[in-house]
């Protein structure tokens, strides 16, 4: 029976796995070892500066060990969402770790580099072709909207993956990927069928998210071209058949269908069978190719520069009247800027926004709880056209805060403590997800370049 055997590290790469764990799924002899390195989970910042969301001590950690134990196996590594975003600045981040590790432990192999940012030009040729189209909830993408993009980047699916497995590469790093397309290509490529294998990936690409107790782990997949099993293979872990059924609707908006490049698939008739405590068969699920191929855009402009300061409130006379009081600062913060700025500086040149922890910090206006807290940890958040006015505009929110009247005020100094000297801190640039939208595509690699290395 044709069977492909994989190994997932980890949800994230950088996330960190158990040698020993690792080590029993080279065991198994996986015939590819995968993992996906983003997310955008972590917000905007990531893909706007091109910096990583983990640190790289942490990731080099990790990929040493995938490299060791799959020169050892020679067999292939792919590595998607290459620094969290998936940006070109994480290809070249992941290339000079690879090039480091290679020097340390005498390694050589073959390596596909492949990036996915897109350019304002093609953009704007696909705009006008009529190629890109929406996502529910998100505006029309307007020649306005890419013209203030600071990066925009593409979701490869497993096409590109199977392109360099094809010509030969022994690791692959790559620009933005879905997290299912790092796992689903090498099966694709030798042949199995893409029924299991989608399903197979989307289940392995947390790593063992679905295995109890939840920890940052390795995990199996022996994927078969009717059916696929998911091992754990940590002693001290189980594997629950509910906890795979449902990690098909994780990040998904249906709890049956799952919308990757090139099709949709399809659990509604899948089948989990528990096999052992730490073995889980699946059977039934189906892969529908889509007519026209598209893949998923993300991009973000830049907003301005952020500083926050964390204040802690207790006073119970000022928590009674906590919104009022905050209101009241916003109105006495605009003047006291068009004292300093005159009309240079409006409402419309900055935000200010407070997070009352304790109080409904995290649910906002949709707080059940309305009972007074007996103390607040309030999250002061200016953002501005530049840092030196967004910390000014925060000096003079804190001292408000600090010093401002309110009914029934008693205290004859501060209103506020702060938990560090000093209390403000810069936080740099500030963006936001506006390309949130897909894009048809005539041939599935054409947006992703594969350069080769020899290492």
């Amino acid at each position: 029976m044709k069977e492909i055997r994989a190994c997932s590290t980890s949800g994230i790469l950088g996330y960190g796995f158990p040698e020993a764990t690792l080590k029993s799924c080279m065991e198994m002899k996986p015939h590819f070892i995968a993992c996906d390195a983003g997310s955008t989970d972590p917000g905007p910042y990531y893909l706007g500066t091109g910096k990583p969301f983990v640190s790289r001590d942490s990731v080099k950690r990790d990929l040493r060990l995938i490299l060791l134990s799959a020169r050892s196996a020679n067999i292939p590594v792919i590595i998607g969402s290459a620094g969290g975003s998936g940006c070109n600045q994480g290809v070249e981040d992941f290339k000079d770790l690879i090039n480091e590790i290679c020097m340390e432990e005498d390694l050589h192999f073959k390596t596909a580099l492949i990036r996915s940012e897109i350019e304002k030009e093609l953009l704007q040729e696909k705009l006008n072709q009529g190629k890109i189209t929406s996502l529910d909830h998100t505006p029309t993408l307007t020649s306005e909207g890419i013209q203030s993009l600071h990066r925009s980047v593409a979701m490869m699916g497993p096409e590109p993956f199977v392109k360099a497995l094809k010509e030969g590469a022994d690791v692959i790093i790559s620009g933005r990927s879905t997290d299912a397309s790092v796992f689903a290509a090498y099966p694709i490529y030798k042949g199995i069928n893409p029924s299991t294998a989608w399903h197979a990936a989307k289940i392995i690409e947390c790593g063992a998210a679905t295995a109890v107790p939840k920890s940052h782990d390795c995990i199996m997949a022996t994927i078969r071209d009717h059916e696929f099993l998911i091992h754990t293979l940590n002693p001290k872990k189980k594997l629950p058949w509910k906890n795979v059924a449902a990690h098909t609707m994780y990040e998904n908006v249906s709890p049956f269908h799952l919308k990757e490049p090139g099709g949709v698939l399809d659990t509604t008739e899948a089948v989990y069978e528990q096999v052992d405590e730490r073995t889980v068969r699946v059977t039934g699920s189906h892969f529908i190719k889509d007519p026209c191929y598209t893949v998923k855009l993300e991009g973000v402009e830049k907003v301005g520069y952020r500083t926050i300061c964390m204040a802690g409130l207790r006073d119970p006379i000022l928590l009674s009247q906590l919104d009022q009081y905050l209101d009241f600062i916003r109105e006495k913060l605009q003047e006291k800027i068009t004292d300093t700025y005159g009309q240079s500086v409006t409402s419309q040149d900055y935000t200010i926004s407070f997070r009352k922890y304790g109080s409904n910090g995290i649910m906002g206006e949709i707080e059940p709880e309305t009972q007074i807290p007996h103390e607040v940890g309030l999250l002061i958040d200016v953002v501005a056209k530049d840092q030196r006015k967004s910390e000014a505009i925060m000096a003079a929110a804190r001292t408000l805060v600090m010093h401002s009247h309110f009914e029934g005020r008693l205290c004859v100094s501060g209103n506020a403590a702060f938990p560090f000297s000093p209390p403000d801190i810069p936080m740099g640039e500030v963006y936001r997800f506006t390309l949130n939208h897909v894009m048809e595509l005539e041939i599935p690699v054409e947006l992703f370049p594969i350069e080769y290395l020899e290492v």
